[in-house]
């Protein structure tokens, strides 16, 4: 368990904004930080896969390419 301490204006926001979900304040703090770590882990992946394409071990299709492979695939 993590303790925090929360500046009188944030901790009053949170107040507010849990009363109008209806929502314990800790659940909207969890979600919050849920959310947070998620975005993170989506930009480590972009980060990762853009180094991959700049340094040349992976590389990009075309849309069009794709979309032919696609349309390949369906008939």
């Amino acid at each position: 368990m993590i303790n925090i301490n929360l500046n009188n204006e944030l901790s009053h926001a949170l107040e507010k904004m849990a009363q109008n979900l209806h929502k314990p304040v800790e659940d909207v703090i969890n979600e919050a930080i849920n959310d947070k770590l998620a975005d993170y882990q989506d930009i480590k992946a972009a980060e990762e896969i853009l180094n991959k394409i700049e340094s040349g071990e992976e590389h990009l299709i075309p849309w069009k390419q794709v979309k032919e492979k696609l349309y390949d695939l369906g008939n």
